[in-house]
């Protein structure tokens, strides 16, 4: 069957007030769609005739898209969800319904959260809950060839029937991930990917582990069984896309190094291929040694993304973050002695939050030598403890309402601090105003830059942030 795979494009996100909005302005960031790679690969191998239309990266308008979707004439269109950009995504989706008039499937993480809720949007035929890699390929077979019986014995699907929902539950988790094809980047107009940070084209995202083994309040990703695939089938991975041209991959991971093991074998994979490749990572600071730093640093990686949230030690260990600023201190100055880039990651707005508490947050992101760092306002997300702790707090399921169409313009309250939401919105940007316009921090920003384009982004960035009310 002839299955398109939309990725549409997205102006804002409604919880996002945290200036992500002028980065993606003025560093035009585009994103790879990894999860849509993933189903197309899954089903491109069991000889469907798929495609993925990145509407965002090709930056179609609505007219060239619908006509681009009418001229291929597909039996059914999927696309993935988010819940911070679902009324976009909804918006995508009762357009496309309403000018094809054929089937739509959904997956992604808020099909995961509101499976049903989905489902009553009358433009939503299927709905795809948890791992959607062997689940799309079973409900194609079943699908294609009329068989409802099948369809409602297949595990992580919901469809309607005379107006009712059959809902078959969660899909089972995949314990293989070798067992599972490689994205289908070569579906992707690879040429249009990069981030702010990105000095390399053809860039690429990748995912070589699914779950977690830490277990903060504000995260979901422990809530499945940790898994990772085998360094072989990770360079394995690398070394078609670099076959394809791409020089530059950022590694998705929750934690990259939670297996030290396997890390280190990638790094040599990598080597041992002689793979010409600027990578970075993401991990967390009680999870990396010398050993292993060095390990990836000789095999090109450039950066590592450091999750911290906090310098309070308070505040962390609200988060359950299981971390010390002991250990926070040690990961940042061994990176930058074995030459890496270090980017810290912090948010804002945590339960136990006080001023005095962000401003040692603030603090910390100065006192070390971090190339970059992120501040953002909390934001309490479907399924974590976080989020349970909201609905204690304030009697109500907001994402559920906000699925259902309301809250369109009103952030999800904080939890857990009597702090405002103005306070907090001002202190991430404080945060960033102080960090960022140093003077030490301008010159290091504007050396790094590439381009006379590359320097006006940032410094255009940089102002309209600065000026910004």
């Amino acid at each position: 069957m002839k299955v398109i795979l939309l990725f549409p494009p997205f102006e804002r996100e409604i919880n996002d007030n945290l200036q992500i909005t002028t980065v993606k302005k003025y560093a035009n960031s585009v994103p790879v769609p990894l999860s849509l790679t993933s189903v197309a690969a899954s089903l491109e191998a069991v000889g469907h005739d798929v495609s993925i239309l990145d509407a965002n990266a090709l930056q179609y308008t609505k007219e060239q898209i619908i006509s681009h979707l009418k001229s291929k004439k597909p039996d059914i269109v999927g696309l993935t969800t988010s819940t911070l950009s679902y009324h976009q995504e909804r918006e995508w989706i009762g357009l496309v319904k309403k000018e094809l008039g054929i089937p739509i499937m959904v997956g992604g993480k808020h099909a995961w959260y509101y499976p049903k809720e989905l489902l009553k949007n009358d433009s939503i035929d299927y709905v795809f809950s948890g791992e959607a890699d062997k689940t799309i390929v079973d409900f194609m077979d079943a699908y294609e060839k009329g068989n409802t019986k099948k369809l409602k014995n297949i595990k992580g699907l919901l469809f309607k029937e005379n107006g009712k929902i059959i809902d078959n539950g969660f899909s089972d988790q995949i314990n293989n991930l070798d067992e599972l094809p490689f994205p289908a980047i070569h579906m992707l107009p690879l040429e249009k990917y990069h981030t702010f940070l990105t000095k390399r084209r053809k860039f690429i995202t990748m995912i070589t582990t699914r779950g977690c083994t830490s277990r903060c309040t504000f995260c979901d990703a422990h809530l499945e069984k940790y898994r990772f695939r085998s360094a072989e089938n990770v360079v394995e991975e690398m070394q078609r896309a670099y076959d394809l041209g791409v020089r530059e991959i950022e590694l998705y991971d929750s934690a990259f190094t939670i297996n030290k093991k396997r890390a280190i074998e990638i790094a040599e994979g990598i080597k041992k291929r002689k793979l010409d490749l600027r990578w970075d990572i993401r991990t967390r600071v009680n999870l990396v040694n010398e050993e292993v730093l060095k390990a990836l640093r000789s095999a090109g990686c450039v950066r590592v993304n450091y999750g911290l949230e906090s310098g309070d030690p308070n505040i962390l260990k609200n988060m359950k973050k299981d971390i010390t600023l002991e250990q926070i201190e040690r990961a940042i100055l061994l990176s930058k002695k074995l030459g890496f880039e270090v980017f810290g990651y912090f948010i804002l707005g945590c339960p136990g939050e006080t001023e005095d508490s962000m401003n040692r947050t603030i603090a910390l992101s100065k006192k070390y030598p971090f190339d970059y760092v992120q501040f953002t306002r909390m934001v309490a997300l479907p399924r974590t403890e976080l989020y349970q702790q909201f609905i204690n707090e304030k009697k109500y399921d907001y994402w559920l309402e906000y699925t259902q169409g309301k809250h369109l313009d009103k952030q999800i309250d904080l939890v857990g601090t009597k702090l405002t939401d103005e306070q907090v919105v001002n202190a991430v940007k404080r945060g960033y105003k102080e960090f960022y316009f140093r003077p030490k921090q301008i010159i290091k920003t504007l050396s790094q830059s590439r381009s006379l384009e590359e320097t006006f982004r940032y410094i255009k960035a940089g102002t309209h942030f600065l000026f910004k009310k």
